[in-house]
Formats: structure tokens, sequence, C-alpha cells
């Protein structure tokens, strides 16, 4: 049998099977403040299904702009917390409900 895929195996009892994907970050506001830094991203993201049951699904794709706080670590920098800029259900198909941490 061939090596387990977190991702993909934690989707596919959903029926959920992904064929391809692709994402892309656009930092939309970067802000230093005494503490670290603030940053608004935008990612867009492109999701491949492959058939269920015979029949190919559509491809997907979404925006989702996220708030992420960073804190100096030594040289770099470290994330502090990572939250959507709009908070709400549903969540696009590829993101972990926060309420099921």
């Amino acid at each position: 049998m061939g090596e387990a895929i977190p991702g993909r195996d934690a989707i596919a009892p959903h029926g959920v099977l992904l064929t391809d994907s692709g994402s892309e970050i656009t930092i939309k506001k970067f802000t230093i403040t005494h503490a670290g830094a603030n940053i608004e991203i935008s990612e867009q993201t492109q999701l491949e299904h492959g058939p269920v049951n015979g029949v190919q699904g559509p491809s997907e794709g979404y925006v989702y702009d996220q708030k992420v706080e960073l804190a100096k670590s030594g040289e770099g920098w470290k994330i502090v917390s990572i939250s959507p800029l709009r908070p709400g259900k549903p969540y696009p198909t590829t993101i972990v409900d926060p309420d099921t941490l």
C-alpha cells in the first residue's frame, strides 16, 4: 500500500477527491507594531476535483482573506495567530473550521 497523505486522506471519507490544487498569497496590508507586525493577506486557491461515482465535478476556486499577527523571534518572525478577515461559515473546502480545533 502507498504512504498515507494526511490532507487527502482526511477529506476522502467525505467524498472529496482532489486531483490538483494551487494557491497564491497576496499581501494586501503590512503594518509594523511595537510588538511585531500585522498583515492582511488574500489567498487565491484553485481546486480540481476527481470524479465521484463516475461523474466529473467542476473546478472550484475561492478567495479567502486572512489576518496574520507576527512577533519578532530572534533574527526572524513567529506567527502568533491567523484568522479570517471576515469570519463566517461555511468555510472553503480546504479551510479547517476553528471551532473543531
